[in-house]
This record gives C-alpha cells, sequence and structure tokens, in this order.
C-alpha cells in the first residue's frame, strides 16, 4: 500500500513564491548599487608612504586615495578639490595643495576623456580616480574630498571626509582575529 499526497496548486504557488522571494533577497543583482544622491563620493586610502622624518625633524608621508564618484543625472565638468573639514585649503609646506591633472577611469578601469571643464559622468554611472595628498607633522589628518560638477545647469556638489594618522597612536583596537586590544592612557 502506498500513501500518496496531492500537492494542490496553491501549494505549487506557494512554494513557487517562497523560491524567488529567496533568490531575490540573496541574489546580488538585488542589492542597490545606484547613487545615494544625485552625487554622491567615496574615499578609500590605499596607501600610507612614510618617508624619513630625520631630514626634516617633523613627519612627512604620502596618501594614496581611491576615490568613486557616483551620480544619478548625467553629470559634467567634474572637478576635485583637497580641503580641510573648516573648509579651508589643503596645503603642505606652507603652500595651497591642489591635486593637479587627475586621470579618471571607469569602473572598468578604462581612462575618460575629459571634456572641457572636466570628465563627464553617464545617467546612474560612476568614475574612479586615484590621487596622492602630502601629509606633514605627526596628527591625525582629516583629510576633505570635494566634487563639484554639471547636471544640465544645476550644480551639484558632495563630500567625503577621511582620517589618516601619521607618527601618532591612531585608537584603534589591534584585532590578531581572536582578540580586540585597546590601548588606554591614565587620567588622573
Amino acid at each position: 500500500m502506498t500513501i500518496r499526497r496531492a500537492w494542490s496548486t496553491w501549494g505549487y504557488v506557494s512554494l513557487a513564491a517562497a523560491g524567488l522571494f529567496a533568490a531575490a533577497l540573496f541574489h546580488p543583482a538585488a542589492s542597490a548599487a545606484e547613487a545615494k544622491a544625485d552625487l554622491a563620493v567615496q574615499v578609500r586610502v590605499v596607501d600610507v608612504e612614510q618617508s624619513d622624518a630625520r631630514r626634516s625633524g617633523t613627519p612627512v608621508a604620502t596618501a594614496h586615495l581611491q576615490i568613486l564618484v557616483e551620480a544619478l543625472p548625467a553629470t559634467r565638468d567634474v572637478r576635485l578639490s583637497i580641503d580641510r573639514p573648516d573648509g579651508t585649503t589643503w596645503t603642505f609646506k606652507g603652500q595651497p595643495f591642489a591635486p593637479g591633472y587627475t586621470e579618471w577611469t571607469d569602473p572598468g578601469g578604462e581612462p575618460l576623456e575629459p571634456g572641457a571643464g572636466g570628465p563627464a559622468i553617464p545617467a546612474r554611472g560612476a568614475i574612479l580616480a586615484s590621487i596622492a595628498v602630502p601629509l606633514e607633522g605627526a596628527a591625525i589628518h582629516e583629510i576633505l574630498v570635494k566634487i563639484q560638477g554639471l547636471a544640465g545647469d544645476a550644480p551639484l556638489s558632495a563630500s567625503a571626509s577621511i582620517r589618516i594618522p601619521v607618527g601618532v597612536d591612531a585608537g584603534l583596537p589591534v584585532d590578531d582575529g581572536e582578540f580586540a586590544n585597546f590601548s588606554l592612557k591614565e587620567v588622573r
């Protein structure tokens, strides 16, 4: 004697709906990969090169940053500037720092042809750049990366900041995978 269970039509529909929901939930294409605003910027530290402080007496370093700019509307004449969080221009050895010519690429690494006022970002697109920013003195340097562009005739701007320690303890935990150790200073 065999027992057979007949699945109803609703049973199959429910199973298919649960499968589609699970596939959409865990599929990489289901995550939002668009810009979060009309113009958005993200900054990542790739490397920090420390130079010999014995010659000058103060620590000097170069921070290599990767900058990702995303735009919802088509944006042209993209300009990059490096500032301090208070809005003043970034300086190095008393001189204003300008990143100079910046080579922009698409997310696939293909170089972009700059327009008359700077590179352009397609609608719902992104561009990348790598720059080197000089750092002077032992401190936690706060860098503000500002991006400006035009969507049609409307000006757009976005900014992102990053902190880079040079010659000082950043106060971050040291994590060996099993324990995270924090350095504490006693205050009396």
